[in-house]
């Protein structure tokens, strides 16, 4: 039976998932659906933290489902958490518009300008949909599932393969995908997704109303902010668990909503394995004409593969200096080895000369080698380990919990202890629940003294190491614990 070729991956901070869609008529069939559970603080708030964990979970799950992987491309999602979406007016040229969206973006991206890659889509005939990711850490996502031996066709933002479930839309609505402990709300102007958000819950649905109320009327201020003139964004369309639930809360808010039936058009015994997968899914069934990182992945892909053709190359030209150096030996042993050593220690060749060979007794002996005097072996000084001195650190803080003045009770904290603050200012999001603290690799004897510190106030993860290039040593993002 014919088999789909490509399969789809996704991660997120509970698990490693991966299926495989087959098209049939009215839907989609799944062929296979597979994860892995990762330990608590390998991906948090939908990025890596913790890579080496998170690599040795990735091998033991390629291994386990090898038979489903084997010989099949990958797609791989991108988490919402690592996109920034944008919308633009059309210019004349294309090229213009990404050295202009560039600069435009310079103040709000979440990452360096430098470091993006930034793809563009006509949504509408006078827009752009702006999809921007950090170079740096996609290219280092790719690389993780690559050296495990998955091959990675392309990587695909996620709200945009969910946003495909609700299709050509002229009025402004909000997309919610509910899947495991966090809600996603994507707002979309005109068929583009103009900005996104993500909630996680600390309880149940039924108890988390007011969070979502909140969340809920951040995401309309904003849309009325950067849109004066819309019309009143009331449409919320919804996909994954609770939607039922959701769909109640909102009706009690006189807003419209309505229940994505995506889920109805997949076949598959299990229903409660689709809705808690239904990312994945809509992965898995995206339509190709939409926005994909692909030079970049098929870069790797294509280093990896030059990697072993020239290790091919160099194989075969191995083998064949030893043929001919066989060859030659051959070719002596024909023309010259018919002369004989004679017992006199004589070679008699073809036209009857000897020549007189070097025989055992007749070789010199060679001289006895001197001993040379046994050096002395100098007692090393033992050297002080420098003492570290937290003044000697600056420290940036970064507000990521929402809670009011969280950054600017770390930064007094800090103070008190010695540290040098440099600056304070609100993370990329508020749904930090731990404390995240990355600090650059040449910094890194302050780490066991400034976990102690902050483990008195803080609950505490560790993020990636700090580029080099940042004007401070350490970055904390204050979380909710």
């Amino acid at each position: 039976m014919f088999e789909p070729k490509t399969i789809s991956l996704v991660f997120s901070d509970l698990a490693i998932k991966a299926c495989c869609l087959k098209r049939v008529r009215g839907g989609h069939k799944v062929v296979f659906l597979v994860e892995k559970k990762l330990p608590p603080g390998c991906v948090f708030n939908g990025r890596i933290a913790d890579l080496a964990v998170f690599e040795e979970n990735l091998k033991d799950f390629y291994r386990e489902n090898f038979p489903h992987f084997k010989n099949k491309k990958a797609r791989l999602g991108i988490n919402e958490q690592e996109v920034f979406f944008s919308a633009e007016n059309k210019p004349a040229g294309h090229e213009t518009l990404l050295s202009q969206t560039a600069r435009s973006l310079e103040a709000d991206l979440p990452f360096k300008t430098s470091e993006a890659k930034i793809a563009l889509q006509t949504t509408d005939p006078d827009t752009f949909q702006v999809v921007a990711v950090d170079g740096k850490i996609l290219k280092s996502t790719v690389a993780s599932f690559t050296k495990i031996g998955f091959e990675i066709e392309t990587a695909f933002p996620l709200p945009q393969a969910l946003q495909a479930l609700v299709g050509s839309q002229r009025d402004p609505y909000v997309l919610i995908s509910s899947e495991e402990n966090n809600l996603l709300f994507f707002v979309c102007h005109q068929n583009t997704i103009v900005f996104s958000s993500s909630l996680y819950l600390k309880a149940q649905i039924e108890s988390s109303k007011d969070p979502i109320n909140k969340t809920t009327d951040e995401v309309l201020e904003e849309y009325s902010q950067r849109f004066p003139d819309a019309i009143q964004l009331r449409n919320i369309f919804l996909v994954g668990k609770d939607s039922e639930t959701l769909k109640s809360f909102f009706l009690e808010r006189s807003f419209n909503p309505a229940i994505i039936p995506f889920l109805d058009q997949i076949d598959y015994q299990y229903r409660e394995d689709l809705i808690n997968n239904h990312r994945l899914l809509a992965l898995a069934a995206k339509k190709e004409a939409q926005i994909e990182f692909l030079p970049l992945t098929r870069q790797l892909q294509a280093g990896r593969s030059s990697i072993n053709l020239a290790f091919s190359k160099r194989v075969v030209l191995l083998i064949l200096v030893v043929l001919f150096a066989l060859a030659l030996l051959g070719l002596g042993y024909i023309f010259f080895g018919r002369g004989w050593l004679n017992r006199n220690g004589k070679v008699v060749n073809n036209s009857g000369t000897s020549k007189k060979v070097a025989t055992e007794s007749t070789l010199l002996k060679p001289k006895e080698p001197t001993v040379p005097p046994e050096p002395k072996i100098a007692t090393p000084t033992p050297t002080q380990t420098p003492a570290v001195n937290r003044a000697d650190y600056s420290v940036r803080i970064l507000n990521g919990s929402g809670a009011a003045s969280a950054a600017g009770s770390a930064r007094d904290f800090l103070v008190a202890k010695g540290y040098q603050i440099n600056s304070v200012g609100n993370a990329d999001n508020f749904n930090y629940l731990s404390t995240q603290v990355q600090i650059k690799a040449s910094k890194a004897a302050i780490n066991e003294i400034l976990t102690k510190d902050l483990k008195e106030r803080y609950d505490l993860i560790s993020g990636s190491p700090l580029a080099e290039s940042e004007p401070f040593d350490i970055l904390v993002t204050i979380g909710k614990k």
